[in-house]
């Protein structure tokens, strides 16, 4: 198997062409989410003064910005879906890991049976606006096949199989994972 880099073109288009023995097999695109803003300093904050601030886990919110980006260049190249899409995530976040794309993509399980979707703003008066972020999401991320998360902390990497990708089992094929 051989990465190519893609030219660059105006629209944005996946990193890599995958191929084997000279055939595309898929394309592959490499992100690199930063929470870098959790160190940011409140411009309003005057020397000396010290203040407590709370903010919510963007993490959700993040990877859907990483799956939306990642969806759209490979629509770019792979508009019908007719070879794999993989999109490795270079994680540079403690305490983030794979397990955190289930709840994003399909949120938490609630006691009652019902699901808890983690970007449906619950203050958003318009409640039809209030779940097109998250079935954008969900149409997004069915054109990732599979998903690979490297942490840069830990220097480990794991794969996470979509299974409701269209190419899932091509995907695996080609990186040699059983299904």
């Amino acid at each position: 198997m051989q990465l190519v880099s893609l030219p660059e073109k105006k629209t944005k288009t996946p990193d890599f062409k995958v191929m084997k023995d000279g055939v595309l097999k898929g394309y592959c695109e490499v992100k690199s989410p930063r929470d870098d803003w959790i160190f940011a300093v409140p411009k309003d904050l005057k020397p000396g003064e010290i203040r407590e601030e709370s903010r919510e886990d963007a993490t959700a919110h993040a990877l859907a910005r990483v799956i939306g980006k990642a969806a759209a260049q490979f629509d770019a190249v792979n508009l019908d879906h007719t070879q794999p899409n993989i999109l490795v995530i270079t994680s540079h976040a403690r305490l983030r890991g794979p397990a955190d794309l289930h709840p994003a993509i399909g949120g938490l399980a609630m006691p009652d049976g019902g699901r808890l979707f983690l970007l449906v703003d619950p203050n958003e008066k318009n409640f039809q606006r209030a779940w097109e972020k998250q079935q954008k999401l969900w149409d997004d991320a069915r054109k990732i096949d599979l998903f690979y998360w490297i942490d840069a902390h830990t220097k480990t990497v794991r794969h996470v199989v979509n299974k409701d990708g269209l190419r899932r089992h091509e995907a695996c094929d080609l990186m040699n994972i059983a299904t």
